[in-house]
Parts: structure tokens; sequence; C-alpha cells
């Protein structure tokens, strides 16, 4: 249906300037947000690549991002001296349960492949997974 059309059902005249301007008010503020996302996300991934060999999958990147999981220079220590012990007792994949949150890796690619925090954790169930670790 038509602006137009929708006046004359309406018997109320609908200010077509004033949608178009509210349509690209919210437009620009989506567009702002998606780019500090994405800003958020590139800083995120930087840092990650730049303190350590541990690696994380665009999956868990979206995770942590949206769950507000934060980690800090001693967080990706902790994960990777978790790795660490976990491979030296040959698992392949495992949850490195840390602090509120579970991180669930390939030790082999030391690759964190998911992450969850405590309020999603609850109910939920982790499959092809070898081992646990707590760190």
């Amino acid at each position: 249906m038509k602006i137009g059309e929708l006046q004359i059902k309406m018997n109320n005249p609908v200010n077509t300037k004033q949608v178009e301007k509210t349509f690209l008010q919210g437009s620009k503020k989506l567009g702002q947000f998606r780019a500090e996302r994405n800003l958020f996300s590139d800083v995120l991934k930087n840092k990650i690549k730049s303190s350590t060999d541990l690696k994380f999958s665009s999956h868990a990147m979206k995770r942590i991002e949206d769950r507000n999981i934060h980690l800090n220079s001693e967080n990706i220590s902790r994960l990777e001296n978790g790795i660490k012990e976990a491979e030296k007792k040959g698992s392949v994949n495992s949850v490195i349960m840390m602090d509120n949150s579970a991180y669930i890796v390939s030790i082999k690619n030391k690759t964190v492949v998911t992450a969850v925090d405590q309020l999603n954790t609850r109910g939920n169930i982790f499959t092809n997974i070898d081992s646990v670790a707590i760190v």
C-alpha cells in the first residue's frame, strides 16, 4: 500500500517529508551502530592477534562480543595455560572454564571455537569434547 492510499483510507494526511526524515535518521543511526560494532570487533581481533598465538574463530568473536565477555591479557594467558595443560593430557577438543565463562577450544589448532557466558551455559550440552579444564 502506498502512502497516498493510506492517507485516503485513514482520512488523515501523512507528512511524507517527516516519514522520510525519520527513516533516514534511523538508517544513519543503524549504520553508525554497525560501524562501531565492526570497529570494536576489529580492535579486539587485532589485540588478540598481537598478544598471542591463540586464535579465535569468527563465531567465537561474535559470541564474545554479543555476550559482553571481557578478555584481557591475563585472561588470554589463562586460556593459553589451560590449552597447554589440555594438550599435555592428549586432549583434542576441550571446554575451558574460566571465571563465569566457558570456552570451547580446538586444542590442536589452538583456536577458541565459541564462548559461552554463565547465563547461557545453563541447559546447554557440550558435545564432541574430550576434556574440561578449569583455569
